[in-house]
């Protein structure tokens, strides 16, 4: 995430309730502009003995696991994974910053179905305005969605555990009024065969769901193949996979019109940060079908 979590350390608090609490609010402010986690870390169990105003103690350990995950963010640019792994076990409360943390140390350890579940839980969070009262930019929380589709790409599955009757994660239509222009379905099929694999049918079961929970007019399918070999197989393979999505799709009772395209190698993932990958897992990226719905 680099300095994206920065943006979201707000030095303005409420006012506190209790007159004792006041003593400390300079050097909590302080504190917080200076993104001191030792300092935090003290004041907060002297506040909480004070008798300060519980919704002060909930925004201050909001703060406190902001400056947590910026802390662990610079730990981990570093590649000092391991450090950053116990630096995140001080923050108190889960956010949406500490999440996608947690969920970068899995994805540099190429553990993408754990990324994939946190970077989900982290959209998840940004969502509940409980869990983050400030919304995070547009941007921001695009490059959240990004992240947790690409590990899901990787990952191979969508987890049925994940989603029940209401979508969570990258399966959300909506993120704090971000919409999605589209949806990475991590679809693998039989090697050397037209066929779905199990993981393929339980991603195509789990896009079932979403299309029936929203009012969708149309669907395109839009399949992709990794840069290897020629155009005409590349072509002939991307629209294949679409369409065995479509005759999925349709089988499970999809009655609205599905639209099957095939671009071949053309199109290739654009990646934040293509760095972070290995060239197999830009490939795997690249082995992917689309969904637009309308």
């Amino acid at each position: 995430m680099n300095k994206l979590l920065l943006l979201y350390i707000i030095i303005i608090l409420p006012n506190i309730g209790f007159a004792l609490c006041i003593d400390y609010k300079t050097q909590i402010n302080q504190a917080i502009q200076t993104k001191n986690f030792d300092q935090l870390k003290k004041l907060l169990p002297i506040l909480k003995r004070e008798g300060c105003a519980d919704n002060y103690i909930n925004s201050l350990q909001l703060k406190f696991a902001q400056i947590i995950a910026h802390t662990a963010d610079n730990l981990i640019i570093a590649g000092k994974l391991e450090e950053a792994r116990v630096l995140l076990q001080h923050s108190a409360i889960f956010s949406w910053e500490t999440q996608v943390i947690r969920a970068d140390i899995a994805a540099f350890e190429g553990s993408w179905q754990k990324a994939a579940q946190l970077y989900s839980q982290a959209l998840d969070l940004i969502n509940n305005p409980q869990a983050t009262p400030q919304v995070p930019d547009t941007k921001t929380i695009q490059k959240v969605f990004h992240l947790a589709s690409e590990a899901q790409i990787l990952a191979g599955t969508l987890d049925d555990s994940e989603y029940s009757l209401e979508q969570q994660g990258v399966m959300r239509n909506n993120v704090r009024g971000y919409k999605p222009e589209k949806l990475l379905i991590p679809i693998q099929f039989e090697f050397n065969k037209s066929l779905l694999s199990d993981e393929g049918k339980k991603s195509a079961q789990q896009l079932v769901k979403y299309i029936q929970q929203y009012d969708f007019k149309k669907v395109t399918l839009i399949g992709h193949t990794d840069t290897k070999g020629g155009d005409i197989i590349n072509d002939k393979i991307s629209i294949q996979r679409a369409l065995i999505l479509k005759k999925y799709l349709k089988k499970s009772g999809i009655s609205i019109p599905i639209i099957a395209i095939g671009q071949g190698k053309k199109n290739p993932l654009i990646l934040d940060n293509v760095n972070r990958y290995t060239k197999i897992e830009i490939d795997a990226l690249n082995r992917r079908v689309e969904v637009i719905t309308e």
